[in-house]
C-alpha cells in the first residue's frame, strides 16, 4: 500500500457500498482505485462478529500468551 494513498484515504468520499456494507475497502474501489487480494488458508483465527465472540477470542489470546 503506498503511504500517500493511505493518507488521502480520509478525504475520500463515502460512496453507497461503503455506506450501505460498512466496508471501507469500497471507498477504494468507488473512487477509482484498484485494491489486491491474497487469499488466506484457515490459520484458526476466530472471527469477532458479535459481542458473544468475544470471550472465546480473549480466552485464545491469553492462551498464546503463555506460549
Amino acid at each position: 500500500i503506498k503511504r500517500d494513498i493511505i493518507l488521502k484515504f480520509p478525504s475520500l468520499s463515502r460512496g453507497y457500498l461503503e455506506l450501505s456494507e460498512g466496508i471501507e475497502m469500497f471507498r477504494f474501489l468507488e473512487n477509482g482505485y484498484s485494491i489486491k487480494m491474497v487469499e488466506v488458508s484457515d490459520g484458526g483465527s476466530i472471527p469477532v462478529d458479535i459481542s458473544d465472540d468475544v470471550p472465546r477470542v480473549e480466552l485464545l489470546m491469553k492462551n498464546m500468551g503463555d506460549k
